[in-house]
């Protein structure tokens, strides 16, 4: 749009005729600048709406949104004002809307991060511990909310405020890759499971939510920032959440299950191991209480999972060893392989055979029923073979079931990463779906917002 457009479509004949008649000039010409203005804020909300400026500069596109969507419903009230109200039923609608989604927002942030308890003594809110891994080039994000009503699920996400910064309004998005059950007496690590009757405090369970943030530009910038700045690369501040929102995949409805993630990407996928651990203990308690038959056991189909992560920092790998026990999975039928990428090659298919020299030693003292557990697992070196890994895990394990391909047993595969691995997983699974190999769903977590 020219600035002659602009002027012919907010300036017509008679409006200049009118202006030098009429003895108030000033206040035409006025009613007649709003106009300009209003048009030329509608040009640049258009201009400022590029995916380019959202990725790079989201905090720029929204100040800028809301300040330009502002001049522009107020010059349009102005605008209209001429018209006795006859234009206000169209314009109304947009405000309210407005304030009421920030409304909503506000009590959703209060609901979220503020418990008072039923005696009147305590009011709870939201606490965090940030930490910055150098090794994994990974910020550990521990929340523990102040309401206990935030029950997170695999696959699901948050909205995290850091209040008392001059940028405390934003807000970001990020899954929540792992949590951990809490009471005000004893805490309980992610993959374990409190019963209802072991909780006579009255209180709703609490949980300490990790996120695992791949600092880029921004608030995750400057989160790391301050991280690096404080003793120990770690602080102690106030955070909001706002959530959960998102849904769950019901992972444990299948037979099989195959995890793939990239980089950041497992904490898309991690939830779900540490979902399979919960419900195989809670099975086998609740067996171990009323008998194996019990209708009250919860469903646990799940059999096998293969567990595929590849990264470029091998810190990542000692980040999940040293915060889960890891030992435990080989117990659940969970198959771990760690790729290291860094002395990868740029194709997938040419990678030589893994390079299995390169250890990660676990806790010798770990015990699985009674024997002791692995005290390694191997680091592969190379992009792992997409299509040889869901070979290997879909179509060999169902002829270890039946003894034959077997096309009732149901798989899954989830995929949380760059969007090459993901392009790659898809073409494979695909593959194996046109071989006939039936009974195969495909699930991907959004690795970028």
């Amino acid at each position: 749009m020219s600035s002659e457009e602009i002027f012919n479509s907010t300036f017509s004949t008679e409006d200049l005729t009118e202006l030098k008649a009429y003895p108030l000039r000033w206040i035409v010409f006025s009613l007649l600048a709003i106009r300009l203005v209003g048009t030329i804020g509608m040009g640049l909300l258009l201009g400022f709406s590029s995916i380019w400026l959202r990725r790079n500069y989201y905090e720029v596109f929204l100040l800028v949104h809301i300040s330009l969507s502002a001049v522009v419903l107020v010059g349009l009230f102005i605008h209209t004002s001429v018209f006795t109200g006859g234009y206000d039923r169209y314009l109304w609608p947009v405000v309210i809307v407005w304030l009421l989604d920030r409304i909503v927002r506000i009590i959703r942030l209060i609901y979220c991060n503020l418990y008072i308890r039923q005696n009147g003594e305590a009011l709870l809110s939201s606490k965090g511990t940030a930490s910055y891994d150098s090794a994994s080039k990974l910020i550990r994000l521990e929340i523990t909310p102040g309401s206990g009503a935030l029950a997170p699920r695999p696959g699901q996400f948050y909205y995290i405020y850091q209040p008392l910064r001059w940028r405390g309004y934003e807000s970001h998005p990020f899954t929540v890759g792992s949590w951990s059950q809490i009471t005000d007496n004893k805490g309980f690590s992610g993959a374990e499971i409190v019963h209802s009757e072991e909780r006579k405090s009255g209180y709703p369970a609490k949980y300490t939510l990790v996120f695992w943030i791949r600092p880029f530009d921004g608030w995750t910038r400057r989160l790391r920032s301050q991280c690096i700045h404080s003793e120990g690369n770690k602080i102690e501040t106030t955070f909001l959440l706002e959530g959960p929102y998102g849904t769950s995949i019901p992972l444990y409805n299948f037979e099989n299950v195959v995890l793939i993630a990239g980089g950041a990407g497992f904490a898309g996928v991690w939830p779900h191991i540490e979902d399979h651990m919960r419900r195989s203990q809670s099975l086998d308690s609740q067996q171990t209480h009323v008998g194996v038959h019990s209708p009250a056991a919860p469903l646990v189909r799940t059999k096998s999972i293969t567990l595929v992560l590849a990264s470029r920092q091998s810190g990542l790998f000692n980040e999940l060893l040293e915060t889960e026990t890891v030992c435990r999975l080989s117990k659940l039928g969970v198959k771990i392989e760690f790729y290291s990428t860094s002395r990868s090659t740029n194709s997938s298919t040419n990678i030589q055979e893994p390079d299995e020299n390169t250890r990660l030693l676990l806790e010798e003292n770990e015990t699985l029923s009674g024997q002791h557990a692995p005290t390694f697992i191997p680091i592969k070196h190379g992009r792992p073979n997409i299509r040889k890994i869901l070979n290997q895990a879909l179509c060999n394990s169902c002829e270890t079931e039946a003894g034959s391909s077997n096309t009732n047993m149901r798989a899954a595969v989830l995929v949380c990463g760059p969007a090459a691995m993901s392009d790659e997983t898809r073409i494979a699974v695909r593959e194996l779906l046109q071989k006939e190999r039936r009974g195969i769903e495909y699930y991907e977590e959004a690795f970028n917002w």
